[in-house]
């Protein structure tokens, strides 16, 4: 009984195990369809949250790009801005500093200016020539700085134009990276996006807890990166308050400085317009002095023309004087080699008719017959009844009677000068002590007579007079010098003129630097010079320190020729007299 009881409990606790397990199958399926319904509503809302924090995430991140793209912009315009600012500066620097060089430029020119204004009062010409030259010298710097204006405005609006160009392709270049960056984002995101479905969907179940430790991790790190944004915008902002108060207080130091500048070129200004002014007075003053010089040189050249007129005139009637001298002088030795020549023709006939007595005086004694009366065969010459006397002129002449057949010879006798004479000179020099450049010691002589001197033209060429201080001046030294008778030691003077008695001469030997001027004398026509077989002889030189001289009539000069006149220096006019004249 116990048993079959035991088995009807066991027997009924199964079947109501079974009744219990068929009714409540359905009840655990359905309960299970529940759970995965729960879990796949959970495992949404937990995609859809991290999708909506994501989403929250990527704004953010695209609001944090906007703003820093925002305060990038920011920053290069105030970047753009404080570089126009500072080439504003520096424009208005570089025109400072060219007008401080205009200005110093300027205030160098008056100071220059004043020192041709001193140096004006020792040689006005060469201040006008440094005036002009300074004025030029003035434009061409004014050009320059106009050039370099126009160089530093050029280079100024290039500048600009770079730091426009610069600051664009900045802008440009920091977009692209921002779309660039943006981009990638947005495909890293979708990636992101992708890998995370695929992985939620693989490990749903499983990454619940660490989801929502995940979700803690990140709602904590969200609050730390709004914490880090809140500090990051605490600095910017406490920089940007930094940034313009320095903004604020350069703004002030340049206003200042432009202040100061504006008053500095203020003052620039007037000391410019002040040299200006005096500039233009002293140019005024310059050009009044100018004035007065060419007012001064029209009336010096007038009195030099006048002055040229006079002499002209003076010339003139110097060279009729001269021309009727030369004259008179050419007529005189005419007339006096014609007496010469009749002179000479009758001591001609003379010796003729004696050498014919002679031979019929020898064949009447060789035959014995008485000696005839004496005859002479007159010549034209010997037909005159008057002896043949020397022509008075302007020298020394001596008066010979022509000699006869039956009368002697009378002893020659000296008329009385007339003055003025004309002479001819010939000098020999000792050369000069003292040589020049290591030559040959010579000489350069001129013969001063009076407050004249004569430079020499040759033996046969009268001598040309100058005044002694252009004969000595150095014009002449340098030009004609000597004439004739340049490096030489002997000279022959022709045509020279003795007022009066106490005419005096003075050889002066010309000099490069200096003249040796000798020992003046007081000389007289030499009345013993003679002419004799073609040689020229004077018993009375003029014996001086370091020159001898013979003064001879012009007359006898005429008669002894150039020739002669050259050999009698040849020989050191020695004062040896012939020793026999015949008729002379």
């Amino acid at each position: 009984m116990w048993s079959s009881a035991r088995g009807f409990s066991r027997g009924a606790v199964v079947a109501f195990a079974a009744t219990t397990l068929v009714c409540t199958l359905p009840l655990v399926a359905v309960a299970q369809d529940a759970a995965h319904a729960l879990a796949e509503k959970f495992a949404r809302a937990d995609e859809e949250a991290k999708r909506a924090e994501d989403a929250r995430k990527a704004e953010a991140k695209a609001r944090a790009a906007r703003k820093a793209a925002e305060q990038r912009a920011a920053d290069e315009a105030e970047m753009l801005r404080a570089a126009r600012t500072e080439a504003e500066a520096r424009r208005v620097a570089e025109e400072a500093r060219l007008k401080a060089e205009q200005a110093k430029a300027e205030a160098e020119a008056e100071q220059r200016a004043e020192e041709a204004r001193q140096r004006d009062f020792a040689a006005r010409a060469q201040a006008e020539a440094e005036v002009e030259r300074r004025a030029a010298a003035a434009r061409e710097r004014e050009a320059e700085r106009d050039a370099e204006r126009k160089r530093a405005e050029t280079e100024r609006i290039a500048e600009e134009a770079a730091a426009k160009r610069l600051a664009e392709e900045t802008r440009k270049r920091e977009l692209a990276e921002q779309q660039a960056k943006a981009n990638a984002e947005a495909a890293r995101l979708a990636a992101e996006e992708r890998e995370r479905e695929i992985a939620e969907r693989q490990r749903a179940e499983a990454a619940r807890v660490a989801r929502e430790a995940e979700a803690r991790m990140a709602e904590e790190a969200r609050k730390r990166e709004l914490a880090d944004q809140q500090a990051k915008a605490k600095a910017e902002a406490e920089r940007v308050a930094a940034e313009a108060s320095r903004l604020a207080e350069a703004r002030r130091q340049a206003e200042k400085k432009r202040q100061d500048e504006e008053a500095r070129i203020a003052e620039l200004k007037r000391q410019a317009s002040e040299a200006e002014r005096q500039r233009k007075a002293e140019e005024a003053r310059v050009a009044d002095l100018k004035r007065q010089a060419e007012e001064a040189a029209r009336t010096r050249q007038l009195q030099e023309a006048q002055l040229a007129e006079k002499r002209r005139i003076e010339d003139e009637k110097s060279a009729q004087l001269r021309a009727q001298l030369e004259a008179e002088r050419e007529r005189e030795a005419q007339r006096i080699a014609e007496k010469f020549r009749l002179a000479r023709e009758a001591r001609e006939a003379r010796e003729h008719a004696k050498v014919e007595r002679d031979k019929v005086m020898a064949t009447r004694n060789s035959l014995g017959g008485p000696l005839p009366e004496p005859q002479m065969q007159k010549s034209p010459a010997a037909k005159q009844t008057k002896p043949v006397q020397a022509v008075q002129k302007p020298v020394h002449t001596v008066q010979k009677p022509v000699h006869t057949a039956k009368t002697a010879s009378p002893p020659p006798t000296l008329a009385k000068p007339a003055y003025p004479q004309r002479v001819t000179v010939l000098l020999v020099m000792d050369p000069r002590r003292h040589g020049f450049g290591g030559r040959k010691m010579t000489a350069n002589p001129v013969l001063c007579v009076d407050q004249s001197c004569y430079v020499s033209g040759g033996a046969s060429t009268p001598a040309s007079m100058l005044r002694r201080a252009k004969a000595l001046g150095p014009g002449n030294t340098l030009g004609r010098n000597a004439g004739a008778c340049r490096n030489d030691t002997t000279c022959v003077y022709r045509g020279v003129t003795l007022a009066s008695p106490m005419t005096t001469i003075q050889p002066v030997d010309m000099g490069f630097l200096r003249h040796d001027r000798r020992q003046i004398r007081s000389v007289v026509p030499d009345n013993t010079c003679k002419v004799s077989a073609g040689r020229l002889h004077c018993a009375a030189p003029i014996v001086a320190d370091r020159y001898r001289a013979w003064i001879v009539p012009e007359a006898v000069a005429l008669q002894a020729g150039a020739r002669a006149l050259e050999i009698a220096l040849d020989e050191g006019l020695s004062s040896t007299r012939p020793l026999t004249s015949q008729g002379w």
